[in-house]
């Protein structure tokens, strides 16, 4: 009983704590009441009423003890509490700022990349275009990188990000622009196909073919038939 009130209320702890005082202040009396003694000498002397009386000082003792106890470990829990909500507090603050500065050198950097790329993306479209190097079959990302005197990883970062393409994929575009561009002036059929893709960069026929069919919609003996209407 006394411990179920402790948990509930400190009202409710002193209530019970007064009505134990009271208890034990008229015991004499509800002793006579319960005719189990009829005066103080005889009262004394009952084994009832000493138990009663006994057990009550330790009850009393007891509950007061606990009470003290009790609303001790809270305090000190509370005060726990409060201190490392503060020390969290603050912890996610600067954890927030961190992270915001972490973010912003982030974007920093991304954007310098970006600028880096892009200027490298912007060289190696100009090297195309002027050099050709593509019609060398045996072109590679090193070689790109050799003539930029940059290095194959940038190379195809600038082409991933600015071009959104790999590198086989723009060597092959401009390849078959070439031979497209090859047909078109070569109306009177001057040159073989072989040669016209051979010159272009392409090594092998039935590369050539699926390439071509891929970026036009057509092979290419198709696509010569409809430049003759």
């Amino acid at each position: 009983m006394s411990m179920f009130l402790m948990l509930t209320s400190f009202k409710k702890s002193v209530y019970f704590a007064l009505l134990l005082v009271a208890f034990c202040f008229f015991l004499p009396k509800i002793g006579m009441m319960l005719n189990v003694s009829l005066h103080k000498d005889l009262y004394s002397q009952n084994k009832f009423g000493l138990k009663i009386q006994e057990y009550s000082v330790i009850v009393l003792s007891v509950y007061f003890t606990l009470l003290i106890l009790y609303y001790y470990l809270k305090f000190f829990e509370i005060k726990k509490k409060h201190e490392f909500m503060e020390s969290f507090a603050e912890s996610k603050e600067e954890n927030l700022d961190t992270t915001s500065l972490d973010e912003n050198y982030a974007m920093v950097i991304d954007t310098q990349n970006d600028s880096r790329s892009n200027v490298l993306y912007q060289r190696i479209i100009q090297c195309f275009e002027n050099d050709k190097p593509y019609k060398n079959p045996e072109f590679s990302t090193r070689i790109l990188a050799e003539l930029l005197d940059s290095n194959t990883t940038y190379i195809s970062v600038a082409l991933n990000k600015i071009g959104d393409k790999k590198f086989n994929q723009l060597v092959n575009e401009y390849r078959i622009n070439q031979v497209k561009e090859e047909l078109h002036l070569d109306k009177n059929r001057k040159f073989t196909i072989e040669h016209i893709y051979t010159n272009a960069g392409f090594s092998s026929q039935s590369t050539f073919n699926r390439i071509f069919k891929e970026q036009t919609g057509f092979t290419p003996s198709e696509y010569i038939e409809n430049l003759s209407e």
